[in-house]
């Protein structure tokens, strides 16, 4: 394995196809917002509960004294996810699964499918959410968040069918000594309600504790899906062109010190993305307090000496 090489993460090729400007600023340039986004928030909260949850087979119940620090959260944020957590653990508590892993880093070489041959600019990396054996078969577990729903036969639920990273995801499985039989996408489906407000009906704007209990009554069964998503070998093959295409377009923009913009990704699952203020001038990288230096490319992972030489 070429440890040596950058690593690509399925987020970094999501950002370059999103936007070759914000893949420029992230991780070129490594420059990371100070404050996410309300939706950024709520997943990054549930995630790392859930991995908690995972890591210890289910066998408590996710709480705000956890081992989680929630003091830079919206607070109703917070109360929204403890409340899907709360109904995902009384949903899946007693299920019978066996956790073979959890958060488990990988890297990968970078391979051509066309010709086998392996890039001498990039490597693969990444980190799955959990990996578990159900029924003797071993499954790679996705866990995701989202405000639509994700019931089997949705839109949402057909759009995961042909997610680019599963197939990412099966070659880490492979490299880790075990044989995929799918993946089960655990999707929390978050609450539609908002924070009320004081006004003719109220006399106090609503506290994040009745908002959490508001929240946990308005969950359902339904509200969490789990289904397995099976991938065929034309399909891996079909994915792994996608990625050594997009990895071969990133290379040409940085040649080129080349990143143009995209005017149709500014605006994405309701909030204005975090360099909009950079790309219209409105805001200055290191002097508008919007922004930090990150240490490294991929803060979620591990370093590595590329990572260390590239900061």
């Amino acid at each position: 394995m070429t440890l040596h090489l950058p690593v690509v993460t399925h987020s970094e090729l999501k950002t370059f196809r999103r936007c070759q400007r914000e893949w420029q600023l992230s991780y070129l340039e490594l420059y990371r917002p100070r404050h996410a986004g309300a939706a950024l928030s709520l997943g990054s909260l549930v995630h790392r509960e859930l991995e908690a949850w995972w890591s210890i087979a289910g066998r408590f119940a996710p709480a705000p004294d956890g081992e989680f620090d929630y003091a830079d959260l919206d607070p109703y944020d917070v109360a929204k996810g403890l409340a899907m957590l709360h109904g995902y653990h009384l949903r899946y508590v007693d299920q019978a699964v066996e956790v073979l892993a959890v958060e488990k880093e990988f890297r990968l070489p970078l391979v051509n499918p066309k010709t086998g041959c392996a890039s001498k600019t990039y490597q693969l990396g990444g980190k799955l959410d959990a990996l578990a054996r159900v029924d003797g078969k071993v499954f790679l577990v996705e866990h995701k968040t989202t405000s639509e729903d994700p019931s089997p036969g949705s839109d949402y639920a057909r759009r995961l069918r042909i997610d680019g990273q599963i197939s990412l995801y099966y070659a880490a499985v492979r490299s880790l000594g075990y044989e995929p039989a799918g993946v089960l996408y655990d999707v929390l489906k978050k609450p539609g309600l908002r924070p009320l407000k004081a006004g003719k009906t109220r006399k106090e704007d609503e506290t994040p504790e009745e908002y959490g209990m508001r929240c946990q009554a308005s969950l359902t069964w339904d509200s969490y899906q789990r289904f397995e998503v099976t991938r065929l070998e034309a399909e891996e093959e079909s994915a792994a062109l996608d990625v050594w295409l997009t990895t071969q377009q990133m290379r040409v923009a940085d040649l080129h010190h080349s990143y143009p913009r995209n005017p149709d990704a500014c605006v994405r699952y309701g909030q204005t993305c975090a360099f909009f203020p950079v790309c219209t001038g409105e805001a200055d990288l290191e002097t508008s307090g919007r922004y930090r230096r990150a240490t490294r490319r991929h803060e979620e992972l591990a370093p590595d000496g590329a990572e260390e030489k590239a900061a």
